[in-house]
């Protein structure tokens, strides 16, 4: 629902303190992206269930450098074949050189 700018070695201590009170909007988060400079690097931690916009998808991919960390439960939607996708499975799944490669 929202996004949070942390540094690599905030990421843990991010993910430990925000708490999920609703849906990810993919479709914003990516438009928030899409307005970013393109040397950032862009991490999204979700269940990736939502239905995004292909076009959007793709345009975001290719300008930028973005990484889905997918958390259970999880759904493989067609969207996502456009990025970088992680499975989190632990919390060691999420360490800056597993996401950051």
């Amino acid at each position: 629902v929202e996004v949070h700018k942390v540094s690599p070695r905030e990421i843990i201590k991010t993910l430990l303190t925000i708490e999920a009170d609703s849906g990810t909007r993919i479709e914003e988060v990516l438009n928030t992206i899409r307005r970013l400079p393109k040397d950032r690097v862009c991490i999204v931690i979700s269940d990736g269930i939502d239905e995004v916009n292909e076009d959007l998808a793709k345009e975001v991919a290719r300008s930028h450098r973005v990484t889905f960390c997918l958390i259970p439960p999880s759904w493989e939607r067609d969207w996502l074949k456009h990025f970088r996708v992680v499975k989190v499975n632990s919390i060691k799944d999420l360490l800056p050189s597993k996401i950051l490669k």
